[in-house]
């Protein structure tokens, strides 16, 4: 699901770009730092389920809900990267 969330929000920056043609770089970087946010709360709580071995992380529920906030965070940053402006 996150990989298909990438992929739609690059197509999206491209497309705006064409049109807008000027805030192309802030935009695309506020949404690589959203995503890449979004990547690692989803890293984290998998951690936490102990989904994903290899790390003091694995099976430690506070990971998980650290991971389902840094998610949240990530998201929200999407759509503030995202927004209308006018």
């Amino acid at each position: 699901m996150p990989c298909f969330l990438a992929l739609f929000y690059c197509v999206r920056i491209l497309v705006e770009y064409r049109l807008s043609g000027g805030i192309f770089l802030m935009r695309l970087i506020r949404n690589l730092l959203a995503l890449l946010v979004l990547a690692i709360g989803v890293l984290w709580s998998l951690q936490g389920l102990g989904l994903v071995q290899g790390s003091f992380m694995t099976g430690q529920r506070q990971w998980l809900y650290i991971g389902l906030i840094t998610m949240l965070v990530g998201l929200l940053g999407l759509r503030w990267a995202n927004r209308s402006r006018m």
